[in-house]
């Protein structure tokens, strides 16, 4: 019980908020609060908070090894907050619910059980105890609820590394992609896990971002509910489809201003798979950007080396490919060969695209005629289009550069574009 309600006869949220200090406490620790002859767990753990020696000592032997410790020690520290005397000093719930988010994906679905303790002893104002629960903005659904929205997945949409996505309809009518993961969804679960708590945090919300409407904590593999799309980008550009330039260079200017937003945020954050198959088209053709699965955070360094190169060779940085290291300008290179896809209608294809294929292609045919003229797709190439088609080109390859001093900013590029 709260202190100020015990000495003041007050009740406010926050004295929810130190109640859930406490049961968190008691989860980690597998420890009543006060007990007979024992400790009291609150003072134990202010004062190892305050003496900087850590938690360890005080938490359940059970799953206190190495793998949890980061995650006990962040849920000892907000627990320990919770449980400020000054209520001024105690988190609200937003931020006991988003501490917790970042605490899961850090984790990185390991040791899951932890979560679902946390998960199923949350305190009303972070999950409420109706049908229609909500975890921040995302509906929480029951598996059976799942499976009625797809009809028992009926309606295949398509399939990813380690997951199928299936058509599905809300009780609105609302229609929406479903993500199931396979049963051996190992690699799923870091996206499963980091992509909840991105979402949850406001600074990439974007209205050209795919919405997370929900998740399915129940089911074995999880899914994750998606607002629906028809389809992509790359669906659009290798079909014999009427694609005016206009309509193109609309999708570019949209998609550059998300990469824009997500790399100008407080904490930046890398795409990381930036390619036409992972911008969705609704039926107007504005463009959602999706698959933030090799999605990086930046703090204060712009850099990150990752421990193997991950995702389509054809859209990857050279200079990822060959260090490890992870840029914002990764990103750009990226757009970059979408631009040149957008203009030539062809596929990047080739095992060493800077080399080999539409990238280095272009590059050939612009250094030699000073002009992009001889690839362009020829349904656009129309004698009006062709200068808005060069702006174009010139930015492409300067996306594309491989000197990363060279390649202009997500904010630069936007601009570029707004101005053609």
């Amino acid at each position: 019980m709260d202190p100020i309600y015990l000495s003041a006869g007050r009740v406010t949220q926050k004295s929810d908020i130190y109640s859930f200090g406490v049961v968190l406490l008691e989860l980690i620790s597998q420890k009543r609060v006060k007990e007979k002859g024992g400790i009291n767990l609150i003072a134990a753990f202010n004062q190892a908070y305050a003496n900087g020696k850590g938690f360890r000592g005080l938490l359940d032997t059970e799953i206190a090894n190495e793998c949890n410790m980061k995650i006990l020690e962040g849920i000892g520290k907000l627990a320990v907050e919770c449980v400020a005397i000054d209520a001024n000093k105690r988190p609200n719930a937003n931020d006991v619910e988003k501490r917790l988010l970042m605490l899961w994906a850090a984790q990185h679905g390991k040791e899951e059980n932890i979560i679902r303790r946390l998960y199923r002893r949350s305190p009303p104002e972070i999950i409420s105890s109706s049908s229609s629960n909500k975890l921040g903005n995302a509906r929480i659904f029951r598996e059976g609820e799942q499976k009625k929205v797809t009809e028992n997945y009926s309606s295949h949409l398509a399939t990813g590394s380690s997951y199928n996505i299936y058509k599905g309809t809300l009780e609105d009518n609302t229609l929406v992609a479903v993500k199931k993961y396979f049963d051996r969804y190992e690699a799923g679960k870091e996206e499963f896990c980091s992509r909840v708590a991105m979402v949850i945090m406001s600074p990439v919300v974007h209205k050209n971002i795919t919405k997370l409407l929900g998740i399915c904590l129940e089911a074995n593999p999880p899914t994750l509910v998606y607002e629906y799309a028809a389809r992509n980008l790359s669906d659009i550009l290798h079909c014999k489809e009427d694609f005016p330039l206009e309509l193109r260079l609309k999708i570019a200017s949209k998609t550059s201003r998300v990469l824009e937003h997500l790399h100008s945020s407080r904490i930046a954050l890398r795409h990381g798979d930036v390619m036409p198959s992972n911008i969705l088209l609704d039926d107007g053709f504005v463009p959602k950007v999706t698959a933030f699965t090799l999605s990086t955070r930046f703090t204060e360094d712009n850099a990150t080396r990752m421990s193997m190169v991950k995702g389509d060779g054809n859209y990857m940085d050279p200079y990822y490919r060959h260090t490890n290291l992870v840029l914002l300008k990764s990103d750009v290179y990226s757009f970059g060969v979408v631009l040149l896809e957008l203009i030539t209608r062809k596929k990047p294809a080739g095992d060493c695209p800077e080399k080999y294929g539409l990238v280095s292609e272009f590059a050939r045919v612009y250094k030699m005629n000073k002009s992009g003229k001889a690839m362009f797709d020829e349904g656009i190439a129309t004698e009006e289009n062709i200068p808005v088609l060069e702006e174009i080109g010139k930015l492409a390859l300067h996306c594309i550069n491989l000197k990363l001093s060279k390649r202009p900013t997500m904010k630069e590029v936007a601009e570029r574009l707004k101005k053609i």
